[in-house]
């Protein structure tokens, strides 16, 4: 029995590595949306980003957008100065 324990746990990741596993992505992010370059996003940076990619993806300007248009998103997002501040 401690063997079959020792072995589900060696197939969890640890919090860190899945911390790392993402801190990329997370950088890339900051850089989009951090259009005044402080290493923060302020509450307005944040939701200028996010309007502007629910412009972007709504394109047949429904106000809605689904599960499919998302997933295929995620590899075309824009960065925020490029989207007219």
């Amino acid at each position: 029995m401690r063997v079959a324990n020792a072995q589900k746990l060696q197939t969890i990741p640890k919090t860190q590595d899945t911390l790392l596993q993402g801190e990329d992505e997370v950088k890339t992010l900051l850089l989009l949306v951090d259009t005044n370059k402080t290493g923060k996003v302020s509450e307005q940076e944040f939701i200028r980003f996010m309007e502007a990619e629910f412009k972007r993806l709504d394109k047949n300007k429904s106000g809605e957008i689904d599960t499919k248009t998302l997933v295929q998103s995620q590899s075309q997002v824009v960065p925020a100065a490029r989207m007219g501040k």
